[in-house]
């Protein structure tokens, strides 16, 4: 049986939302649950074993959709999958981000931060 994926999130217009964070403007969306700000790059990817730098955005930040995933071997089909390029950062919040209310005042934030690692081996 063949499944379709569906599709959880719109992230049309309609449900778009931005928010600033020093030179950057980060949108994400709002769905049933609150508010996501998926696949932020966080680090720049300097070279295999040697330390990644911080990012530091500027401009208009699509936060969209996830980033890639990490590099992986699939532990059914052995086929490798992903990239090394994946220093991503998924943020979710039910706090509105509107600007209007005390912005020193703690807000409930979820961040979902997946580091490369072994998931199986031959």
């Amino acid at each position: 049986m063949n499944a379709t994926p569906v599709a959880v999130a719109d992230t049309s217009a309609r449900f778009q939302t931005s928010v600033k964070s020093g030179d950057a403007t980060f949108t994400g969306f709002r769905d049933k649950i609150g508010y996501r700000f998926l696949g932020i790059n966080f680090a720049d990817f300097a070279q295999r074993f040697d330390y990644s730098s911080v990012t530091n955005a500027t401009g208009e930040v699509s936060a969209l959709a996830t980033g890639p995933i990490c590099w992986q071997i699939n532990g059914i089909t052995y086929k490798t999958d992903g990239t090394e390029h994946c220093l991503n950062l998924n943020v979710f919040t039910n706090y509105p981000p509107d600007g209007k209310t005390d912005s020193t005042a703690l807000k409930p934030v979820f961040m979902w931060y997946v580091t490369p690692c072994l998931q199986s081996s031959l």
